[in-house]
């Protein structure tokens, strides 16, 4: 495990997936070609049978969050995005449990980017985990879930890096969530 201190946040960077990018380490950061990619976070627990990481070759264009509605959680997370090769409209894994009534979408358009990912943690049904989450961009904010007193947040300036994709844990709910930098 390599930590790093990045501005006001824990650095953690995975390498314990071979399918993963992180194989492609290089001290505190990853390279993608010529890229260097950091992760921050994740905040929420330590929980959550599953680790993931989610970069996709492409723009993200859609956020699905689902949620059991006031009071509740958020259940899982999926990404839309379109693929950088194929061009095509492409989903990922949905990170998190089944459950969740509400089902809610943030569309992302082309030269949308984001500016901050915040949310925050709680327990819910004996467990800690991400309670809401907020997605701003340039052109608007997108809340989910419930809010409890425990806040993160990562404000990005878009002149020194974009956020480029997410990790963290889930299991029956999302247990975690950081985001993947790419330094400009």
């Amino acid at each position: 495990m390599n930590l790093l201190y990045y501005p006001h946040h824990f650095v953690y960077i995975s390498s314990t997936h071979p399918w993963s990018l992180a194989h492609k380490l290089s001290n505190n950061t990853r390279e993608m070609g010529v890229t260097k990619l950091v992760q921050v976070g994740p905040w929420g627990s330590g929980g959550g049978e599953y680790p993931y990481e989610f970069i996709p070759n492409g723009r993200i264009t859609k956020i699905h969050i689902k949620t059991g509605g006031s009071g509740g959680c958020i259940d899982s997370i999926t990404f839309g995005y379109i693929d950088a090769c194929s061009g095509q409209e492409c989903w990922s894994k949905t990170y998190g449990g089944e459950g969740g009534h509400l089902s809610q979408y943030m569309y992302i358009e082309e030269g949308e980017e984001f500016l901050e990912l915040s949310g925050t943690v709680g327990r819910y049904g004996g467990w800690t985990v991400i309670t809401s989450l907020c997605f701003k961009t340039n052109k608007k904010k997108c809340e989910f879930g419930s809010v409890s007193d425990n806040k993160f947040s990562l404000p990005v300036k878009t002149n020194t890096a974009k956020i480029v994709g997410f990790h963290g844990r889930y299991g029956g709910y999302l247990d975690s969530i950081g985001a993947v930098l790419q330094p400009k």
